[in-house]
């Protein structure tokens, strides 16, 4: 009876063991998931004028306050004008820039 009850106890511990080391790894691997979940649905870039930019990005309203300015090469002129559109689930938010030197072309 005693070594029925060990041999239980012994397994158990075993399962339990397991279980638990693969709740860490389901977790580890939903945190590696979420961490590439930018939340971005959408990007557009449009010219305002000649040399004036905007670009619009749709994200998940949760995240609006995590985003910041976006970095652009020397030559653009970056502006803190911003604007957030929308309600609900999803939010387009607009930056504005320009590059009067020498305009985006298609090329």
């Amino acid at each position: 009876m005693i070594k029925i009850i060990r041999n239980y106890l012994l397994n158990f511990r075993i399962i339990k063991s397991v279980v638990i080391f693969l709740l860490i790894i389901v977790f580890a691997l939903s945190l590696q998931t979420r961490a590439d979940d930018t939340g971005m649905v959408k990007a557009r870039l449009l010219e305002d004028s000649v040399g004036v930019y905007v670009m619009e990005v749709d994200i998940a309203s949760q995240l609006v306050g995590f985003i910041s300015y976006p970095e652009l090469p020397e030559r653009f002129n970056g502006s803190e004008r911003t604007e957030h559109k929308g309600e609900g689930s999803f939010i387009t938010v607009k930056y504005y820039f320009s590059c009067p030197d020498k305009p985006l072309n298609s090329e």
